[in-house]
């Protein structure tokens, strides 16, 4: 891969996106339920985010309201290969703490 897929406005700008519209699920609150989801997905060649799936998690409540924050992401920057947009998966780690 030439060029990874960027988020918009980056990395920083990424991590920011995912904790203000990250919904901590009541239940894991209530139990004090606290980690790293692994999120995977797919950057397709337009920017879409897709594939979005959990494939580490402390509890499958947290799992979830990663997922679907993932899924809501804006468009990506695609990754290139010669210059040419590709589809690329990439791990994302989501945290969750209180």
């Amino acid at each position: 891969m030439d060029e990874l897929p960027v988020f918009p406005g980056g990395d920083q700008a990424c991590a920011n996106w995912v904790a203000k519209k990250l919904k901590y699920p009541p239940k894991c609150k209530k139990e004090k339920i606290e980690g790293f989801v692994i999120v995977q997905f797919v950057v397709e060649k337009n920017g879409k985010v897709s594939n979005v799936k959990a494939i580490r998690s402390p509890h499958p409540d947290l799992a979830e309201a990663a997922v679907r924050t993932v899924e809501k992401m804006p468009k990506w920057t695609p990754g290139k290969v010669g210059g040419r947009a590709v589809r690329s998966k990439l791990n994302l780690p989501v945290r969750f703490r209180l």
